[in-house]
């Protein structure tokens, strides 16, 4: 059917194929089982005279379509100068605006991230109101748009009808509806745009409800010779802001059924690395485009939907409950860290056990004696920002700097840039000063004997051995070292041999 209402309203839900249509392109537009159907062109509708209007429209994608690609138009002066919508699936799912204009007046306006994948087979609605400059765009009935944005040069296209079609995938439209909009119709209106954000009473419903799901580690039995047991996952966390007494944090006797619950391995805030994507001149500032950009907005919304305040995180506590058996007794335990950033200070049952700084060294705190059969807690305080922590001036600040320690000898006579050479590691790759336990955690249980390092070194008549043995008890030891090479095709030995 096929309507036109007063003042310029106008509906057609594309039941009559024999609808004379107005095209585009040198592609196919057509209207079939009542649905409009475009590919590399794009069909025309509404009065071409209208400024002010809200228009909606159903789309998709055939089902054995490569990816979604849902393009339309509107304020449709001529072919140059148009406005022009899309929503785009496949290595990028987003929502695309921007004006077309005649001799390199082009402008991009906004790009949004759907947060979905779009499926093709599926019916997706778009709605567009514009009114003067602003511009907003709606998604499947939702009432906050997904962009909301000023077009200072609106002017460029001040009027005209309705676009549908245009993508290189075919593409079918269908229950177009054109209306038009007084000249104040966004007076009051508030500037918003859609954003997955919990609130705080869901943050808290989520807190509660992960904190009782988390249990903790348990080592069930030793192994001979070695055993490892991950920490990775669930950690409790609690940011600085909202605990800054130190005893309490590291007391086993502390209450924690308040604290959060954070994944471990990850950084705390948004990992910011350099390859995130170009950014462009926008009507509206600066919007980011590129191939990453979907993995920056998921950690973008990995962050903003902690049930704490990562950008007020300066420092946080970690906790880790840990069970273990009787039979550790008498072993060697090391807590292995592959990496913390920045500052690191590990306390075992309310003891502190071993310092770190630095972002990519792993390290490892003997716990040999600090850990206990039974219930254990593990504390780790971490600090993200290096400036000020009293281990600034350690030796382990060599390793971390060493990287960087010539751009910092150049800069030395310029105390700011030298401070800023040295608190951005590595040096333009990660921003917005990441921290965390953002790598692996292990305990390792080990006989106090043990070989600590094995290098192999091979020549063209055979190879070398260089072992390296430690002893951690307090008593002299006495060792045999054997060595067995088996061939990996058929599991022969090639070599066998006492060494000591």
């Amino acid at each position: 059917m096929l309507s036109f209402g007063a003042q310029g309203a106008y509906k057609n839900d594309f039941s009559n194929s024999k609808t004379k249509l107005e095209t585009v392109g040198r592609g196919e537009t057509k209207i079939v089982n009542g649905s409009l159907f475009s590919k590399d062109s794009y069909a025309c509708f509404g009065d071409p005279s209208l400024k002010n209007y809200s228009f909606s429209f159903r789309a998709r994608a055939p089902k054995d379509a490569e990816q979604v690609q849902i393009w339309a138009g509107f304020r449709n002066n001529n072919r140059f100068d148009r406005y022009v919508v899309g929503i785009k699936g496949g290595l990028l799912d987003q929502i695309y605006l921007m004006r077309l204009g005649y001799m390199g007046t082009d402008e991009f306006l906004a790009t949004r991230p759907l947060r979905f994948h779009p499926e093709a087979g599926q019916w997706y609605k778009v709605k567009v109101d514009v009114c003067g400059s602003r511009i907003r765009v709606f998604l499947n009935d939702e009432k906050i748009p997904r962009i909301d944005v000023v077009d200072t040069n609106s002017s460029l296209a001040p009027s005209g009808g309705v676009t549908l079609g245009g993508s290189w995938i075919n593409t079918e439209f269908d229950d177009l509806e054109i209306t038009p909009l007084a000249d104040n119709a966004f007076d009051g209106v508030k500037k918003e745009e859609f954003v997955r954000k919990l609130t705080d009473e869901q943050k808290e419903q989520k807190r509660k409800a992960e904190r009782a799901k988390y249990a903790g580690k348990k080592l069930a039995q030793i192994n001979e010779g070695r055993t490892e047991i991950s920490l990775d996952g669930d950690w409790l966390f609690m940011p600085e802001y909202e605990l800054k007494d130190k005893a309490k944090a590291i007391s086993a006797s502390t209450d924690d059924k308040n604290w959060h619950v954070m994944q471990v391995p990850s950084f705390w805030n948004p990992i910011r690395i350099w390859l995130h994507g170009e950014t462009m001149k926008a009507a509206n500032g600066h919007e980011a485009k590129g191939v990453s950009d979907r993995y920056y907005q998921s950690e973008s919304d990995r962050c903003e939907n902690y049930t704490f305040n990562y950008r007020s995180t300066g420092a946080a506590w970690y906790r880790q409950w840990i069970d273990l058996p009787k039979d550790i007794e008498g072993k060697h335990l090391e807590l292995h860290f592959d990496a913390v950033s920045k500052v690191a200070d590990v306390y075992i049952n309310g003891e502190l056990a071993g310092s770190h700084v630095g972002m990519f060294g792993e390290f490892s705190v003997n716990a040999t004696g600090k850990l206990k059969p039974g219930k254990n807690l593990i504390v780790v305080n971490v600090i993200r920002d290096i400036k000020g922590a009293a281990a600034q001036t350690s030796d382990a600040m060599e390793n971390y700097y060493s990287s960087v320690r010539k751009e910092a000898e150049e800069n030395k006579d310029d105390k700011q840039a030298n401070q800023e050479v040295l608190t951005d590691i590595p040096h333009c790759f990660y921003g917005d000063n990441p921290a965390g336990i953002w790598q692996p955690v292990k305990l390792v249980v080990t006989d106090n004997l043990k070989i600590q390092d094995a290098f192999i070194k091979p020549a063209l008549d055979g190879a070398s051995f260089e072992l390296t043995v430690k002893n951690n008890s307090q008593k002299k030891r006495t060792f045999g070292v054997s060595a067995d090479i088996i061939d990996h095709s058929d599991g022969k030995p090639l070599f066998s041999a006492q060494v000591l």
